[in-house]
């Protein structure tokens, strides 16, 4: 099941290969016993979630704890989560944070969000950024394109990449789209990445 931490992120790649938001890449945002609460107000969306350990279960492993919010005025969407996170039950506690905001500007959509996660050691620390811009090209094609960023404590660890993909949906088959992506990665430490090219289609039942 999903935890609150996978409402998190702006993220819009179809195959990102480092990963969707620091949640995702560096937390947890599932879990085979979680329990979750979900609430709307006026203003806001909270979501808070628990990963239980099962001590002695066969489902035993880490536990986690989530927190989600998200509220917007206009066209400001902005968004904050928080989770602690104990990948086993011997393991220590990884604390990770972030803010994302979005905005639709009608011909587009920019979003950003942030996250840090403090791994508990010296130079584990990590930071993670999701840039994105998506724009309408017609009723039936969208474009994103987008930066991400993993910003290391330790030296000669950053990496990066940006992509770019499209979708077509096909006007008289709605639930039938097809999608091309293309991604190029980089990092500090000067591996030789290849460009990487996804196509597909999705049929939705």
């Amino acid at each position: 099941m999903d935890n609150a931490a996978d409402d998190f992120g702006v993220e819009n790649a179809k195959e990102n290969a480092l990963g969707d938001d620091v949640f995702d890449e560096f937390g947890s945002v599932d879990g085979d016993d979680v329990i979750r609460f979900d609430a709307d107000f006026d203003v806001a969306h909270v979501a808070i979630s628990h990963e239980l350990e099962a001590d002695g279960e066969k489902s035993e492993n880490g536990e986690s704890t989530e927190i989600y919010v998200e509220g917007g005025f206009d066209a400001i969407t902005l968004g904050a989560a928080y989770q602690t996170l104990k990948a086993t039950p011997t393991s220590s506690s990884v604390d990770i944070w972030g803010v994302s905001a979005s905005y639709d500007a009608g011909f587009a959509e920019f979003g950003v969000d942030y996250g840090v996660s403090d791994q508990g050691g010296s130079n584990n620390d990590v930071a993670m950024t999701n840039l994105v811009a998506t724009f309408k090209a017609s009723k039936t094609t969208k474009i994103a394109v987008g930066y991400v960023e993993h910003d290391y404590d330790a030296a000669n660890s950053d990496e990066d990449a940006i992509y770019a993909n499209v979708v077509y949906k096909f006007p008289a088959q709605k639930n039938v789209s097809v999608f091309a992506e293309i991604t190029n990665r980089d990092d500090d430490a000067g591996t030789d990445y290849e460009l990487d090219v996804l196509a597909g289609m999705r049929i939705k039942f």
